[in-house]
């Protein structure tokens, strides 16, 4: 008995088949074909699988999708595929262009590549087969099912995303006179292109099949309008609109300035995790953490792994499931949760009921400030850091934020690799790690036209950490600290960067390494999210 929807399936199936006939993605051959094509080339032949996926568009008008899609799983290395990397957009990279977008006051918009993989090419090299699709097999003249040679990329190819960019990021950086859109490729974020005539300056951050564009003038002729319009002409392409949202990130403008939260991605963690109203209202709590949070992660990581019996399944799958939706948010625009989140991380292999209510009470408080975000200000404002380290453990947190345009644009809250034996140790260490963000951060502004008139600072609270940034001091107390750790002196003497003391109940950084007072949480909160 089929579902009532069947037939729309179906259509939908028709469709998505129509459109690979139109863009001529595959080579109908006989079963024996692919044999006698590989002996031709000399190389070996495998005929993989594919599958049906399917969707119904409810965000928009309801209708039905269906999307062919290679069985990825069932390519072989070295012959199917070699290489399959491509870039993405950094999360940090996000913020950085809605940075972008505030101080100048400038415009955005976003822009949708329809079915982007099958828009690229394989190389004449690659030889890949693949079985008919379920429920459209046909029969050759052999008597055998018939197969495609793929011809361009589909879905599920391991290699797609990597032929789609290699044809797309060529067109953007080739000339406007060849062809191309004309614009320069980032090289400290290759996800990022500008395009500058005279003081009309045209940002892009790619991600995937989703362009985001940052621009002031979208006048006929300007920089924006040359694109957009090349854009449409060369690929196939939708125009969605301003801004509003990207990879689940919600981008808001309020005044001059410009929000970024993830409202929506907390509502379905809610729904998923905390769906009985009553233990909503049970895990209300100011903080993201309780009482006892300390206490309940040390007594999971305090025991040898074979003092533990193994976890039971379900809680095992529920932590590290909720964990792991908790950590995108901690990561791309919620930095208020960086500490528990990281902590609740170590033990992911371990976790107990009380971390689980531990793990709650983070989505608890998420639920309840589920509008916070970062808000990035207008105006010319520099570049900045704040560091610290946390000495109360073995192994020490380290610890950085980076401020630019008033809020946070990244961020750290991770444990260090080896053990510091002082807290001069672990505060170089950790401001070891800041000056390396510090210095890429530096490097892509200038690439973007935001040079930096003088060294950026970064605060530190510990004063014999910040006399080893300056100078070799303390050498039989600090001769066995590894070298690598000495990395912010040589910016130090590079004058890319400056080390002055802050007290540190003025260290925002400090934020990320311990539990502190409602008071104190609050208020450093307020000053890393920029929160009015």
């Amino acid at each position: 008995m089929k579902a009532p929807e069947a037939a729309e399936w179906q259509a939908a199936e028709l469709a998505e088949l129509q459109n690979h006939t139109t863009n001529g993605s595959f080579r109908e051959m006989n079963r024996g074909d692919p044999r006698r094509l590989a002996d031709t080339h000399g190389v070996d032949f495998n005929v993989t699988g594919c599958l049906w996926v399917y969707k119904t568009k409810t965000k928009r008008d309801g209708r039905r999708k269906a999307r062919l899609c290679l069985n990825g799983a069932s390519q072989q290395e070295g012959v199917d595929y070699d290489q399959t990397y491509s870039s993405t957009l950094r999360h940090s990279s996000v913020c950085v262009l809605i940075a972008i977008q505030a101080r100048l006051g400038l415009k955005s918009r976003r822009h949708d590549l329809v079915a982007a993989f099958l828009q690229g090419s394989l190389l004449d090299d690659e030889i890949v087969f693949m079985k008919y699709p379920p429920g459209h097999t046909e029969v050759g003249a052999d008597g055998k099912d018939k197969v495609y040679l793929v011809q361009k990329p589909i879905y599920g190819l391991k290699q797609a995303g990597r032929r789609f960019q290699r044809d797309f990021f060529a067109w953007l950086k080739l000339p406007i006179n060849q062809g191309g859109a004309g614009f320069t490729r980032n090289e400290k974020e290759p996800c990022i292109f500008t395009r500058c005539v005279g003081n009309d300056t045209v940002y892009l951050g790619v991600y995937c099949d989703d362009i985001i564009a940052i621009f002031g003038d979208d006048d006929v002729g300007s920089v924006y309008d040359v694109f957009r319009t090349a854009l449409h002409t060369r690929w196939k392409a939708e125009d969605e609109g301003e801004l509003s949202d990207i990879l689940n990130i919600c981008v808001a403008q309020e005044g001059s300035s410009i929000k970024l939260s993830q409202p929506t991605h907390i509502d379905t963690m809610v729904d998923r995790y905390l769906p009985d109203d009553k233990l909503r209202v049970d895990k209300v709590q100011k903080t993201p953490y309780s009482l006892h949070f300390k206490d309940n992660i040390m007594a999971a990581l305090a025991a040898p792994p074979a003092a533990h019996s193994p976890p039971d399944p379900p809680l095992l799958a529920e932590y590290q499931s909720l964990v792991g939706a908790l950590l995108y948010c901690s990561t791309v625009t919620r930095p208020d949760i960086a500490y528990p989140v990281a902590m609740l991380c170590r033990c992911m292999s371990r976790p107990t009921a009380a971390l689980l209510g531990e793990a709650h009470c983070v989505l608890a408080y998420l639920h309840h400030t589920r509008d916070l975000g970062l808000r990035y200000k207008s105006g010319p404002r520099e570049l900045h850091a704040f560091t610290d380290s946390d000495w109360a453990t073995r192994r020490s947190t380290s610890d950085n934020t980076i401020q630019w345009q008033g809020c946070t644009i990244g961020w750290a809250s991770t444990q260090q690799t080896s053990v510091a034996l002082s807290s001069c140790e672990a505060e170089i260490m950790a401001a070891s790690e800041a000056a390396k963000s510090t210095s890429y951060y530096r490097q892509l502004f200038e690439e973007l036209g935001f040079s930096a008139p003088g060294p950026t600072t970064i605060y530190m609270d510990n004063k014999a950490a910040i006399d080893l940034a300056y100078n070799p001091e303390h050498h039989r107390r600090t001769k066995h600290i590894t070298r690598r750790h000495f990395f912010i002196r040589e910016l130090v003497e590079d004058q890319s960067i400056t080390v002055p003391y802050i007290p540190s109940a003025n260290n925002v950084a400090d934020f990320f390494t311990k539990i502190l007072p409602n008071k104190d949480f609050f208020r450093l909160r307020d000053i890393i999210m920029n929160v009015a």
